[in-house]
């Protein structure tokens, strides 16, 4: 379990991870990606272990997967999911004892 108290631009985060994965689902606009960003420049300024991973900046798979697989004790936050996962990165993040993840999405995202 993981827990992650802070403020951001006037925003206050209290966060509970309570398992390894843990998927966030919402149509866009809901705030799924601000969330990650907060997130990631939370963990930057305190200098603890964050990846933030999406359609954006990890168009390759192959990419996504040797970040996952380098990454040690670290919230890996994948957002845009739907677009980002595949059957190889779903079994990676399964199979992962290392890290915690923060999966956002728009629709039905399964990683079991």
């Amino acid at each position: 379990m993981k827990k992650y108290e802070f403020t951001d631009k006037g925003w206050d985060f209290n966060i509970l991870l309570r398992n390894k994965i843990t998927i966030i689902e919402g149509d866009s606009g809901r705030g799924k990606t601000v969330l990650g960003k907060a997130l990631q420049a939370h963990f930057v300024f305190n200098k603890m272990k964050v990846e933030l991973l999406d359609y954006n900046t990890y168009a390759n798979t192959e990419k996504i997967a040797a970040t996952i697989k380098n990454a040690t004790d670290s919230l890996i936050i994948i957002d845009n999911a739907d677009r980002v996962l595949n059957s190889d990165i779903v079994e990676l993040i399964n199979n992962d004892v290392s890290n915690f993840y923060l999966i956002f999405g728009n629709h039905s995202i399964i990683c079991s």
